[in-house]
């Protein structure tokens, strides 16, 4: 039933090791190799064969492992997200026994995956390195700048807006003051005019206001926004779209008005929260990171993304200012490429003022909201302490812990050093006020290295850096420090130490010295990721400003395509520990002032081996 080859193709392609499979199964190690040799035989009936269908099916793996899995269970995408768990669990059992011979594992998906993997964090990292201002998301591009008359009048559109809201906000204060009423009298509606410039909305009578086609769908959500920059006070509003986003980004006139608007929202105090589809392609992913990242900054708005989203036939729009507005839309898309593009003319956009209808969307808004998580958390310094206690939290997580630095981290630091430097980090940071925080980072950084898989990624050139210099420079963007921490020689050597103590310790931790690679020149961000849990990114060009956290699965796995990739391609005697820990010995040395015992070079010279594997 050629059950050794079926296993070994199984623990080949999650990358499984016999002890790992062993502890999951609860068997010892030496039958996962007698059964891997065929030196000990399986029976149809042995439970063993549901235990392990139950772990490789509920295995947490790269995407391209679960495609490759559904191949061989013979599995259609179709199908693929209505087979449940447990029909999942039958098939591998019945595919364990079969006569079926094992196919060889298609190594295409698995490099498609890691390019797509390289292209989104290249793309995170443009994004973090940009400069201030730069990614704007109302910026006009150059054509619609040149338009004065344009510009002129959009301006003329937000005066008027701002005026009449102030009116009505002096009189509802007038009002509450008096309380002599319980609401503010609204002033008579007019009807909407063609001019998408024209600020003016539908006649009072009508409950509901229907729109037809793109231009109507415009028509329809600046109803929307202009009725939500009236509102005297702040609003809480809810944005949900599955539709393709062609009638926003189709019209850059319309995508200036749209961004303009929205910081105008922002800027009047109302709150935001919107539900992302996630699961578009690539470039659609970073345009969105791009759009609505400067736009979280203000901190009025929140990101979700529903995790367990599958496409529809028909796709639904809601944007719902909260117990006063809706607009609301469904289209219908087929699943092929060719009924993708359905009639825009055809489609209906309506805004509603009905109390009843508008509730009754909030109901489900709140339920997708339920289900959702997200997406990504901006921290800037007066977020300090939030992202202290959300690193906390992510680093006890079960998992695998993985950074990448241009510097050494003070996380790394000998308690004694890290007191040292106390006030130079309350200089450079203004974060004083968290040294006791810090300082139980690091403990628990450190306790949490001997529990679980912990890999540190250096460039290699940073050894011969330090090397030169006779010191280490600390910068971590955590800490929002304005600029790094130079160590001296003397600590410069004692972190150097507690590196290596670490590395002959601690089975679990592991520094590898990364190569200049083809690849990573678009990489300049700092990445500390805990597997399956969360990413915390920050830019190497502009430090202290900002980071960012992404939860989002997708994302995830991008960065674990990634660091397989990274990890493969590194030589062997830049990750191996003896050589890692004898870089370092040299590397202390040079810093002392003696001669290097090893390499005539402390971090460029590398031997021509293969590559070995580290998951």
């Amino acid at each position: 039933m050629y059950f050794p080859e079926k296993l070994r193709l199984l623990m080949e392609l999650f990358k499984i090791s016999n002890s790992q499979l062993a502890r999951a199964v609860n068997v010892d190690a030496s039958l996962i190799s007698r059964w891997k040799s065929g030196q000990r035989r399986v029976s149809v009936s042995s439970p063993h064969l549901p235990a392990l269908a139950h772990y490789f099916t509920r295995y947490h793996g790269y995407l391209y492992q679960q495609e490759v899995l559904d191949q061989l269970l013979l599995i259609n995408s179709d199908n693929s997200s209505k087979t449940s768990e447990d029909q999942r669990i039958q098939l591998l059992t019945e595919w364990f026994v079969s006569g079926q011979m094992p196919a060889p594992l298609d190594d295409s998906k698995r490099i498609s995956h890691l390019s797509r993997s390289e292209q989104l964090i290249a793309g995170i990292s443009k994004i973090l390195s940009a400069p201030p201002g730069s990614l704007a998301s109302n910026k006009p591009d150059p054509e619609i700048a040149a338009n004065k008359a344009f510009i002129s009048q959009f301006n003329q559109t937000l005066k008027t807006i701002t005026s009449e809201r102030k009116q009505r906000h002096e009189a509802l204060m007038q009002q509450k003051k008096q309380a002599s009423c319980k609401s503010i009298d609204n002033p008579a509606k007019k009807p909407f005019a063609d001019d998408m410039m024209n600020p003016t909305v539908a006649a009072q009578a009508a409950h509901v206001h229907k729109y037809k086609g793109h231009t109507g769908r415009r028509k329809a959500v600046l109803h929307f926004l202009y009725h939500l920059l009236r509102q005297p006070e702040p609003k809480k509003v809810f944005l949900y779209s599955e539709e393709p986003m062609d009638w926003l980004l189709n019209d850059r006139s319309f995508t200036f008005i749209w961004a303009n608007l929205l910081m105008e929202i922002i800027k009047c105090g109302h709150l935001i929260t919107i539900i992302h589809v996630v699961n578009r392609e690539l470039n659609e992913m970073l345009q969105m990171l791009q759009y609505w990242m400067p736009l979280h900054l203000s901190g009025q708005i929140q990101s979700y993304y529903m995790p367990h989203y599958t496409e529809k036939k028909l796709k639904n729009t809601q944007f719902i200012i909260e117990d006063e507005l809706a607009l609301v839309s469904n289209i219908q898309t087929g699943s092929s490429p060719e009924t993708h593009h359905f009639q825009t003319d055809q489609y209906l956009t309506m805004v509603c003022d009905d109390a009843e209808i508008i509730a009754t969307h909030q109901l489900v808004f709140k339920a997708k909201l339920d289900e959702s998580r997200q997406l990504f958390v901006l921290y800037q310094k007066s977020f300090a302490a939030r992202l202290f206690e959300d690193a906390r939290h992510y680093l006890q997580k079960s998992g695998a812990h993985y950074s990448i630095r241009d510097q050494l981290s003070i996380f790394m630091l000998p308690p004694a050093i890290c007191k040292e430097i106390a006030p130079a980090l309350y200089e450079l940071s203004d974060q004083g006020s968290f040294l006791p925080m810090l300082n139980e980072y690091i403990r628990l950084n450190q306790q949490q290295q001997y529990n679980e898989t912990t890999i540190q990624f250096y460039p290699v050139q940073l050894l011969d850096t330090i090397a030169r210099e006779k010191r280490a420079t600390l910068m971590n963007s955590e800490l929002f420090m304005k600029k790094p921490i130079v160590l001296t020689s003397r600590q410069t050597i004692a972190l150097l130490q507690s590196l290596i103590e670490q590395l002959e310790k601690n089975d679990q931790f592991h520094i590898m010295f990364v190569p200049d690679l083809p690849g990573l020149n678009d990489v300049k961000v700092n990445i500390s990721y805990k597997k399956y849990a969360s990413a915390f990114f920050s830019s190497n060009y502009r430090p202290g400003e900002i980071m960012i956290r992404l939860d989002e699965t997708n994302i995830l796995h991008a960065l674990d395509y990634f660091i397989e990739s990274l990890t493969d391609t590194i030589p062997v005697n830049l990750k191996r520990k003896r050589d890692v820990i004898l870089r370092l010995n040299d590397l202390i040395h040079v810093v002392s002032g003696q001669k290097a015992l090893s390499y005539s070079t402390v971090g460029t010279k590398t031997e021509n081996q293969e590559p070995e594997h580290h998951h």
